[in-house]
């Protein structure tokens, strides 16, 4: 079983893990564990099962991802870790509180709260489209964005869709021609191609996300919560609206919320310095 995690900076430091969203890698998250790393911080950041270089299921549940990495953690890391997850991995975060509240510091959830989302689940929606699309009908990468972009026009989720695509190059055999005592090659240059045909494939097990979504999207059952948690959200997300932020305070008690202007569901790539800023900011905060 292939498990994928990066780990940053020091062991002596406190452990902290984020927790990539649906269909997104650890890479998407390195840069901001290297800023955590260098002030201070063990950083982990795995590839979800099912995600990036990591083992496939043929399921997907809150639980199931929450205890998983919560075991991963007990075994890896020493003290009481800080979880920080963007969407999906927020939920799944959320749920590792629930279930282990005793087990952690702190988390910080980033633009997502613990509803449902009924419209990634509607016909003609990120996840229906991965169901809809055959790789195999597609001569290459190019064709396949252009397919992607008559449904999607977001550019965050066109890119998502993109990255878990790979390329996989299978050379073209060269014919033979039978005679009467042994098969030959043909030398003829106007028959063998020069090209390779090109596979396009899923590498992570999108399929499977992909029929799972109304998993994925739907709401997370959860106790009140007493440990301090961020959400940092953007002010153009459609996944923290204002009428819906009282979900996240009602639920934690000892919790705080950022927005950051001009940003959208992808707020860590839209303002990147001001990110990390606040999620430093709050790190230094907690540990006082």
């Amino acid at each position: 079983m292939n498990f994928f995690y990066r780990e940053l900076g020091s062991f002596e430091g406190r452990t902290l893990m984020i927790v990539h969203g649906w269909l997104g890698m650890s890479e998407h998250w390195l840069n901001v564990g290297k800023y955590l790393a260098d002030i201070g911080y063990h950083v982990i950041i795995p590839d979800l099962p099912n995600h990036g270089r990591s083992f496939h299921t043929d399921m997907f549940s809150y639980q199931s991802m929450a205890r998983f990495l919560h075991d991963f953690l007990a075994n890896h890391s020493c003290g009481k870790p800080i979880l920080a997850g963007h969407s999906m991995g927020g939920k799944i975060v959320m749920t590792m509180l629930d279930l282990y509240p005793d087990d952690y510091q702190s988390a910080v959830i980033i633009d997502i709260l613990p509803k449902a989302y009924p419209d990634l689940c509607k016909s003609g929606g990120i996840a229906d489209l991965i169901s809809r699309t055959n790789l195999s009908l597609f001569a290459n990468r190019s064709d396949l964005l252009s397919h992607f972009k008559s449904f999607v026009s977001d550019k965050g989720w066109l890119a998502l869709l993109m990255q878990n695509v790979s390329v996989e190059h299978q050379k073209i055999k060269r014919p033979f021609a039978a005679t009467k005592r042994r098969f030959v090659k043909i030398k003829r240059r106007s028959i063998l191609p020069k090209r390779r045909n090109n596979l396009l494939r899923w590498k992570s097990n999108a399929p499977m996300m992909a029929k799972y979504m109304s998993e994925v999207a739907g709401e997370v059952a959860l106790s009140t919560c007493k440990l301090p948690v961020l959400l940092i959200r953007g002010d153009k997300s459609e996944f923290t609206l204002e009428q819906d932020l009282h979900l996240f305070s009602d639920l934690y008690q000892n919790s705080q919320i950022i927005t950051i202007k001009d940003a959208s569901h992808w707020v860590f790539v839209d303002k990147p310095a001001q990110f990390v800023k606040e999620f430093a900011t709050y790190l230094e905060q907690i540990e006082q």
